[in-house]
């Protein structure tokens, strides 16, 4: 790239000047000369891990012809919000997907027309091809058995590609999503929201599967390293509906949006996180042995050795408990004061423990280790900081009830 322009700090700085600059230096899109834009903000930006804003093109009187209007993807706004992604490098490891990983990808992304990020900021600036005519399904919604098919093909090739390739991992600086350190942060994070997340979906649990969250809340790190020593791929890690554009023609293509939360890990993680949150149970149980069954053909197929049909259903087995984990977190730590959100985390928690109790799962979780070892320590202090989080939110009313009244 040459003549970059500088990555904005806002939606004011995308002007026909910079964006032409971009084009012109991402060099993968010959732009004729912008005569105007309009710039189209899409969502609410307010805690958004992202700002998306779609930019409306007209070009001067008789240019060749160019797309009507590309996003633009920025980093965050709101200051916490850019914290929590910088300390998840949620922008380094997208724009390292669209650098790296997209061009020979087996599944689609947006067409990168340029990128930009700051290593020392973290500051990142995408523009990318718009899907606008593609067809988008929110995950409130719900995948069809046959569009599902269609979805866990494509992670599948996703999978298959990069299968065991540490090397090419390693080099992508991408994250190992179930390295000790990244578990143990998680386990963390996830004792201190567990209480607000008992509280504010109370009415979703049943006695053991509380009492599964606490065991859990005891053991993921642990739980993480069983998974890591299985076989690692590149991994999405937010793959759902909101994140997918199928076409209209038999749903026979998707585009895969927001790779924030991409790097190595188990490939049943995307899997699973998938089919309980996205496929109705009834459908879940119809297809997901067929559907494990094809995934399984497709990544052996791509070069994936030493795998068995039993180790890939244990293996969705286990990653359920780590999509329990995420889930947890979220209905935790989210604001669910807003009702559409609410319902979404309650719509996902109901699918995640339906597919827990389908699959049984319980017996899969790890023995908790010696008090005097290493592993046993650091899950007495997990366990603490339960405790301690747990007193804090009943003492101080600061726990609300989803859908219900402040206090207990």
């Amino acid at each position: 790239m040459s003549d970059k322009p500088l990555i904005p700090e806002s939606a004011d700085a995308i002007t026909t000047v910079w964006l032409q600059q971009a084009l012109a230096a991402g060099g993968a899109l010959a732009a004729p000369a912008i005569q105007d834009i309009e710039v189209e903000a899409l969502g609410d930006d307010n805690h958004a891990a992202g700002r998306l804003l779609r930019c409306h093109l007209r070009y001067d009187d008789g240019a060749a012809p160019a797309p009507e209007s590309v996003i633009v993807k920025l980093s965050p706004a709101d200051p916490v919000m850019k914290f929590l992604t910088r300390l998840g490098a949620a922008q380094k490891r997208e724009y390292t997907w669209y650098r790296r990983f997209a061009p020979g990808a087996q599944i689609r992304s947006p067409a990168l027309f340029y990128g930009d990020f700051d290593e020392r900021n973290h500051n990142m600036a995408l523009v990318l091809e718009d899907l606008r005519n593609m067809k988008a399904i929110p995950q409130s919604a719900g995948i069809d058995a046959e569009r599902g098919r269609v979805a866990l093909r494509a992670i599948a090739r996703l999978h298959g590609q990069f299968w065991e390739q540490s090397e090419v991992l390693a080099l992508a600086d991408c994250y190992n999503t179930l390295g000790l350190t990244y578990s143990r942060c998680l386990q963390l994070a996830y004792q201190g929201l567990l209480a607000a997340a008992h509280r504010r979906f109370r009415d979703e649990f049943t006695p053991e599967t509380l009492r599964l969250t606490e065991v859990l809340g005891m053991t993921f790190a642990d739980h993480a390293g069983a998974l890591a020593t299985g076989p690692l791929t590149f991994i999405h890690g937010d793959y759902r509906a909101d994140n997918m554009f199928f076409d209209d023609s038999g749903a026979q293509e998707l585009v895969a949006i927001d790779w924030q939360t991409s790097g190595a890990g188990s490939g049943l993680y995307d899997v699973a996180y998938f089919l309980a949150t996205n496929v109705s149970a009834e459908d879940r149980r119809r297809i997901e042995r067929e559907a494990l069954a094809e995934y399984h053909d497709i990544v052996c197929g791509m070069g994936a050795k030493n795998f068995s049909f039993d180790d890939c259903w244990r293996s969705y087995r286990q990653n359920m408990l780590s999509v329990l984990l995420y889930l947890m977190l979220g209905c935790g730590g989210t604001d669910v004061s807003n009702e559409q959100l609410g319902k979404l985390l309650t719509k996902s928690l109901r699918g995640v423990l339906t597919a827990i109790a389908d699959l049984d799962v319980v017996d899969l979780l790890p023995q908790r280790k010696r008090l005097w070892s290493p592993a046993g320590a650091f899950s007495s202090l997990s366990r603490v900081v339960y405790n301690t989080s747990r007193l804090a939110y009943y003492a101080h009313g600061k726990i609300t009830r989803r859908g219900g009244s402040r206090g207990a």
